[in-house]
């Protein structure tokens, strides 16, 4: 199965205090690194990075390779995964973080077959951590049961056409 990948990478890091995805990471910015674990693998069609207009020139000059397609990105995650759905015309889509360049080539194979197999694919890992309600600054309430709990994580894959109908749908539900 051939897949595109969908890199939102328009936010502001706001609560890093400043762009992180330009900072050095192994020699390279933290967005090359990102998007470096998808330029090699033969399933991969085109790499859409979904960025702030004003970034479009500079990231099209750090990313020179042919299936890497910069486009402008929304200002919300899911306004820059619907731009990339729009322009892909893969069978199927990855969206991954840009913030996250540590994703390993067995964790991308899981993935993707998955969605070879049964549609869709999301990776998750059991949450470990005790949850907690916070309301005003005060912890309320008792430990919250973890056992049907999960932290997700990216890439997350889908057949293309199924993803894109449920963002239409989306926006039909809320205008």
């Amino acid at each position: 199965m051939i897949f595109d990948v969908i890199i939102p990478a328009s936010g502001s890091s706001v609560r890093f205090g400043g762009n992180k995805l330009m900072l050095p990471f192994g020699g390279v910015s933290v967005l090359e690194n990102t998007v470096s674990a998808f330029l090699c693998r033969k399933n991969i069609k085109n790499i859409f990075v979904a960025v702030k207009e004003e970034d479009i020139e500079e990231v099209r000059k750090m990313l020179p390779y042919p299936q890497v397609i910069v486009c402008a990105g929304g200002e919300t995650r899911f306004l820059s995964v619907y731009a990339g759905l729009n322009i892909s015309t893969a069978d199927a889509v990855l969206v991954h973080d840009a913030a996250r360049p540590n994703v390993s080539q067995t964790l991308i194979d899981a993935v993707c077959s998955s969605v070879a197999n049964r549609g869709s694919g999301v990776p998750s890992l059991p949450l470990s951590d005790s949850v907690r309600h916070i309301l005003k600054d005060r912890i309320i309430g008792e430990d919250k049961n973890r056992e049907h709990l999960v932290c997700v994580q990216t890439p997350q894959g889908y057949l293309a056409g199924e993803l894109l109908d449920a963002y239409e749908q989306a926006f039909e539900d809320n205008c």
